[in-house]
């Protein structure tokens, strides 16, 4: 799936300098490496009418500028009529599709006046709205007060070190992104997991009540290429689950006994957020009030979420603003929170913390095991080396089991033997659902050896799904080989993508076969998810490889994309196929023209 881009600054489109070069009627787009901006000159066929819409651009209001640090800041405004803003600051200019931006690489102690404006489909700007801030003025460096020194910044892959992290699943699936004066890790699998090793411990009420808090800023979720709603969950794990090696429950949603005993939690999703809990978690009668407003987010601008821990309660908090609440008492003192991506290809995180009580992080990491190796009454994980636990106080096998009627299971390590545990309360090994079972062996130990090999027996045949080893390490420990970060660099924006629809007036059925005469609608949409857009020179509509349509949208500068409306008169169309093809040019030669077709078929008699 392709996911959500970052922020890129387009400079110096705001005054298209130097030579122009015009596609006009009929002619081919620029050719390869030509920097010249394009221009396009206005060409609608006689058979065409263009059904212009034409709004009343406002400015926006409520512009408000807000800091995350020192160096950025972030716009939002209140929503107005148009197909996307324009935003200006010093000599640099962005087109957005969304209510809100981020700018980043900013002089700490610079005014900068920043400028909105409406934009239509034509590219016709309204007046702007307008305001100054300077950023070290506008940041609030109070909310890190109440969380445990040091925050994480994952700003490389030092921020991922084994002392403070441990990454799950695929070890390809995390990249990092490249900002002006700024560097962010990027999810770039669709799902994702990392656990912080800073255990959240409980302390007594704060000032606002909370005896626990998780803070998370990234961006998004959205929505991915198809459609489909992205999440990012904030999962708090008790002791033993906060060793799982994957969170099933995330992946069936629809089997809630999957939470584990005790676990909370708080689903990020783009039209807010939610809560569940293990079974086992007691509700209290704590009413906290919603009083924030959904925001689908967008990429590249960061929020700040909070997962607040009441005595009675778990408050969600975007921005400081309460998102969700639910009535729960956790049944815990200590818990480590999990970052759960799903579908989120794309998503950026920038810092995390927990409040409450201080401790020490150890060092923790994951080896996956597998596949398995059957054998009667056995399976055999693997063989470890005692180079991978040589700093470790402890390990612990967790494993996904199947077997039959309920019998014991027992994890081999060398020459070591553990009876291995449920994790869960409910579970019964069989031959259907993989139970998860574990298994704990101090160190060091003589009788596992140098070179052990891994191996599971019972009374009866069994298999394993999936299994891991976790190595607790030494509190004195190095730090292990930190995780793979792929060098995204920075994002370039596209222009939207095309939409196309062609339809008969008569509402013809099958909507592909077209009576003979009367009028063809032709509805073009161009948009996109990522909310910062190249700029768009015009849009373009074939029929049959012949122009029917060369629409420039640079009327007050470049567009952002839009809706465009035609009716096409059929008369003189053949019998037959036919096909329908339209184009997005970007201003910039250097960025790739978009495009897409439909068919369509006149019938006879």
């Amino acid at each position: 799936m392709q996911r959500r881009r970052l922020i890129a600054v387009l400079a110096g489109l705001a005054v298209l300098v130097g030579a122009v070069f015009v596609l006009r009627d009929g002619a081919a787009p620029p050719v390869q490496g030509s920097s010249d901006p394009v221009s396009l000159s206005r060409f609608v066929d006689d058979r065409v009418e263009y059904r212009e819409e034409r709004q009343a651009l406002a400015a926006p209001s409520d512009l408000k500028l807000t800091s995350l640090d020192i160096t950025s800041l972030r716009a939002t405004w209140t929503p107005t009529v148009g197909y996307g803003y324009e935003v200006r600051w010093h000599d640099q200019v962005r087109l957005v599709l969304v209510p809100e931006t981020e700018i980043t690489g900013l002089i700490a102690n610079d005014e900068i006046t920043v400028e909105v404006r409406a934009v239509d489909a034509e590219g016709h700007r309204s007046a702007p709205a307008s305001m100054e801030a300077v950023p070290r003025l506008q940041y609030n460096e109070a909310w890190a007060d109440r969380l445990v020194a040091p925050v994480d910044h994952f700003d490389g892959p030092a921020a991922l070190s084994s002392h403070r992290w441990r990454v799950l699943g695929a070890d390809d699936c995390l990249g990092l992104r490249s900002l002006p004066g700024a560097k962010r890790v990027e999810v770039t699998c669709d799902n994702a997991e990392l656990q912080s090793n800073m255990q959240l411990v409980l302390s007594e009420p704060q000032d606002d009540g909370a005896i626990g808090r998780v803070v998370l800023t990234m961006d998004g979720p959205g929505t991915d290429p198809n459609g489909f709603n992205q999440e990012v969950a904030i999962t708090l794990l008790p002791e033993p689950f906060d060793d799982l090696p994957w969170l099933g429950m995330y992946d069936s949603v629809s089997a809630p006994n999957k939470i584990p005993p005790g676990a909370v939690i708080l689903h990020v999703n783009p039209f807010g957020a939610s809560f569940s809990q293990g079974v086992d978690v007691p509700s209290s009668s704590r009413v906290v009030e919603v009083s924030g407003r959904s925001i689908v987010p967008s990429t590249g601008v960061r929020h700040r979420w909070e997962l607040r821990v009441l005595p009675d309660a778990l408050v969600a908090l975007r921005d400081g603003e309460v998102m969700a609440a639910a009535p729960a008492v956790v049944p815990w003192k200590a818990a480590r929170a999990r970052l759960a991506f799903r579908d989120a290809k794309g998503t950026t995180i920038d810092s995390f913390g927990v409040g409450g009580v201080a401790e020490n992080p150890r060092s923790t990491s994951v080896i996956t095991l597998g596949p398995s190796s059957r054998e009667p009454s056995a399976t055999t994980l693997g063989t470890l080396s005692s180079v991978q636990f040589r700093n470790a106080e402890s390990l612990r096998v967790v494993a996904g089991v199947y077997g039959n009627n309920d019998a014991a299971v027992t994890v081999h390590l060398g020459d070591r033997e553990v009876l291995a545990k449920p994790m869960f309360p409910w579970g019964a090994v069989g031959p259907t659902v993989a139970t998860t079972l574990y298994a704990d062996f101090p160190l060091p130990d003589p009788a596992i050896g140098d070179s052990p090999k891994l191996r599971l027996t019972s009374t009866t045949d069994i298999d394993s799904a999936a299994a891991a080893v976790v190595l607790h390490d030494k509190a004195d420990a190095p730090a292990r080989k930190p995780p793979k970060l792929a060098d995204l660099g920075p994002t370039t924006p596209k222009v939207g993508r095309p939409r196309l629809s062609v339809a008969h007036e008569t509402n013809a059925s099958p909507p592909t076969q077209f009576p003979a005469g009367g009028r063809i609608r032709i509805e073009l949409v161009v948009g996109e998810r990522d909310h910062v857009i190249a700029p768009t020179a015009g849009v373009i509509i074939d029929l049959d490889g012949e122009r029917l349509v060369t629409l420039p949208t640079t009327a007050d500068g470049p567009s952002a994309g839009g809706r465009y409306e035609f009716w096409l008169d059929a008369a003189g169309l053949g019998a037959g196929g036919h096909t329908m093809s339209a184009r997005v040019q970007p201003v910039d030669p250097a960025v790739p023209v978009r495009d897409t077709k439909q068919v369509f078929e006149i019938r006879t008699g």
